[in-house]
């Protein structure tokens, strides 16, 4: 089996329906879209879909052969699990379970968390210790789904380093909760930053990647589903590819 190579759905066009989304990815030599649930009403419904809606998802997985293995669950941006506010962290829980449930239904593998107790509210230690208390409630949660989650490391004081992942994760101790490490970097912006134009060493980066003997899949994540044309979101798609499969092919990770 080669290795299994996905496009993060942020950068495939906005107004596909998921049968022109995953065929949109086939097309262009992807094994997989990575799901997003941000915190917009439109994403969010879908954790609410019926049964035959997730059914329709599944059946067209199974058409495609292209797989929706992992979730970018960004919702606890505006339902944060270390909110002040009662309703709030009551619903952030509420969604979680939402989301574990969709996971499972949809054979999503991985789900992708927010490294950030609270966004919009100021931070503190009680934030910290409610998102400590919830996360660890939302592990027990994913052990009985037997899904994983993955804390992303964010532009946040939170947790913006693997440093700061690794005390939560000293904290929480599941089996179920890693890291979801973000390596594209540059100074003064966190993302948007097209491929080849930051701070990062990539062959540098991805001979560290095969040293580990790493043998799961890479994700590209960018964002152009906003993009004018469909053309025009293909040809951005298509030059981050240009740009990172040469590299990937020489180090030996495809």
């Amino acid at each position: 089996m080669s290795r299994p190579i996905g496009i993060y759905e942020k950068a495939t066009p906005k107004q596909l329906t998921w049968v022109e989304r995953l065929k949109f990815a086939k097309d262009l030599g992807f094994d997989f879209v990575e799901m997003s649930i941000d915190e917009t009403d439109e994403r969010l419904a879908r954790l609410n879909w019926s049964t035959e809606e997730r059914l329709s998802i599944v059946k067209v997985v199974f058409e495609t052969g292209v797989r929706i293995p992992t979730i970018c669950f960004s919702g606890h941006r505006r339902y944060p699990l270390g909110s002040n506010d009662p309703d709030l962290e009551k619903q952030s829980l509420i969604l979680m379970k939402k989301c574990l449930k969709l996971a499972q239904d949809l054979g999503v593998r991985t789900i992708q968390l927010a490294g950030y107790d609270v966004y919009y509210e100021e931070k503190s230690v009680e934030t910290r210790q409610r998102f400590l208390k919830n996360l660890r409630k939302a592990c027990d949660w994913a052990e009985e789904a037997q899904v994983i989650l993955a804390i992303e490391i964010m532009d946040d004081p939170f947790i913006n380093s693997i440093e700061k992942y690794l005390a939560i994760e000293k904290e929480i101790n599941s089996p179920y909760l890693f890291v979801y490490p973000v390596t594209e970097t540059s100074k003064g912006q966190f993302r948007d930053v097209a491929f080849g134009e930051g701070c990062v060493d990539w062959e540098e980066m991805f001979s560290v990647i095969k040293n580990t003997g790493y043998n799961g899949p890479f994700l590209i994540e960018m964002w152009s589903e906003n993009c004018k044309t469909i053309d025009e979101t293909q040809k951005a798609i298509q030059e981050a590819q240009n740009f990172l499969y040469p590299i990937m092919t020489k180090v030996g990770v495809i």
